[in-house]
């Protein structure tokens, strides 16, 4: 009966009312029955519970055909699908679950929210479906990979309810609103499509560029798509360009015509000079990325040396938070500073090495040009020659090598040690030279008589110079 019925009926008083009782009755749950939906071939039914239960029907005999069990907290929603023999339920557990209607077992679980899962119901393609949950978020799931498609916040409260129709679903929450949502997906798949094609033609964009001889052009266009892989690669390609045709001897100026005048040389403080503030700003957060990196860090510095040369200090400090690039700057350049010292340091052992074998270049520039004592100078072949005719000059030689090499192991020794402690060292070994000869000169004092007694002979002279030279 119809409520205008009832109250007619209750104000008369005198005809009773009938009311119909329900030709089929079950105790469904437990607990509170929290939804119920009907398939979409109207065979079965499906209840939620609040005993954490989902069941299911047949309709409309309300026979009981099987129930799933899984669920931590009450179930508050359960859907069907619209393609396939699964259904949907959301617990307040957090999750929502997926069910497979032959064997009634849980086929995925659907985690995301951070409170109450409240409503479920599927898209009409039924490979996607969505859920609303007590953090008022409306989330859209992948079926297959269980993945979260999408996030949407609109709901200030519980979202209690959200229906779908065609392309439109309509939400209805705590906060007293009710929201109509459309489908962009199309849209939106469209417009990444156009995107990766835009990219593409950049992409080509650049490599033309760079063969019509366009580099800053080509390095504006890849700052620009913030790619700075590919602006250190165009850059290093130039420079091996650049150096193997001096190597070839051949013109770097480009032939007349070639271009239509627009090829020209690359000039970096020009194009650090040309950059807009948006590009600038990139530019700059690339920088102190490059700058962290060792292998980059020469560039970055070299760049770095261009900007302070050619942009005013205004136009830097209008850079979004470049006191704390120049913080990150100063400091890693300390670091590369410092490596580029010890890296200095190490190579005087080379020189150390060489010249005391007495081959190093120092030496070479050091007495190239002056003029060549006996023995001095000679190689193997010319020793050998020297030989045949005076015995003398290869201990000449011999010794003027040792000084050499004695002489270079000093000055490396002293600038190993630096300061005092090299000059300490020099001193020590001028004076250790000083002793031996002193020591040396005392028997050629002693023995000054056997050298008058035996000068009177020729024979005997040959005889000591040979001993003095073996």
């Amino acid at each position: 009966p119809s409520p205008h019925r009832l109250a007619e009926a209750s104000v008369a008083g005198s005809e009773p009312v009938s009311v119909p009782k329900s030709k089929v009755a079950v105790i469904a749950h437990t607990k509170e029955v929290n939804d119920v939906v009907v398939a979409p071939n109207s065979k079965v039914v499906a209840s939620a519970g609040h005993d954490k239960l989902v069941r299911i029907w047949s309709f409309p005999e309300g026979k009981l055909l099987g129930e799933c069990k899984g669920h931590r907290r009450p179930v508050w929603s359960v859907a069907f699908s619209p393609t396939d023999q699964v259904i949907a339920s959301a617990s307040g557990d957090g999750s929502a679950r997926l069910w497979n209607l032959k064997d009634y077992s849980a086929i995925r679980s659907f985690q995301g929210h951070t409170g109450a899962v409240l409503r479920v119901c599927f898209l009409a393609n039924g490979m996607q479906f969505m859920t609303s949950g007590s953090d008022g978020l409306l989330k859209l799931w992948q079926i297959r990979t269980a993945d979260c498609a999408a996030t949407f916040d609109e709901h200030t409260g519980k979202v209690w309810c959200i229906d779908i129709v065609g392309d439109r679903m309509v939400s209805g929450a705590a906060d007293s609103k009710l929201c109509v949502w459309r489908d962009a997906t199309t849209e939106q798949t469209k417009e990444r499509h156009d995107a990766q094609a835009e990219l593409k033609i950049k992409d080509t964009k650049i490599g033309l560029l760079v063969q019509e001889g366009r580099i800053e052009d080509a390095l504006t266009l890849a700052l620009e798509l913030d790619r700075p892989g590919q602006m250190r690669q165009i850059l290093s390609n130039y420079t091996l360009d650049v150096v193997t045709k001096c190597l070839d001897g051949e013109d770097k100026s480009a032939p007349e015509g070639e271009g239509d005048g627009k090829r020209r040389e690359l000039d970096l403080r020009r194009w650090v000079a040309s950059l807009k503030s948006a590009h600038l700003e990139k530019f700059v957060s690339i920088l102190e990325q490059w700058n962290s990196n060792r292998k980059m860090s020469p560039l970055a510095q070299m760049f770095l040396s261009f900007l302070l040369k050619a942009l005013p200090p205004e136009k830097l400090m209008a850079v979004e938070g470049m006191n704390a690039i120049c913080e990150g700057l100063l400091s890693y350049s300390v670091r590369h500073q410092a490596r580029i010292d010890a890296l200095l340091q190490k190579t005087f052992v080379f020189d150390l090495v060489l010249q005391s074998s007495g081959l190093g270049l120092s030496l070479m520039d050091e007495f190239n040009g002056a003029p060549r004592q006996a023995g001095e100078g000679l190689s193997v072949k010319q020793i050998g020659d020297e030989v045949k005719h005076d015995p003398s000059t290869v201990a000449m030689a011999l010794e003027a090598k040792q000084r050499r090499a004695e002489d270079a192991l000093k000055q490396t020794m002293s600038v190993l040690h630096g300061g005092e402690e090299g000059e300490k060292a020099e001193m020590a070994a001028d004076g250790d030279s000083d002793s031996d000869d002193n020591f040396a000169a005392a028997p050629a004092r002693g023995g000054g008589l056997a050298a008058e007694e035996v000068s009177g002979s020729d024979d005997e002279d040959g005889a000591v110079a040979e001993s003095r030279a073996r």
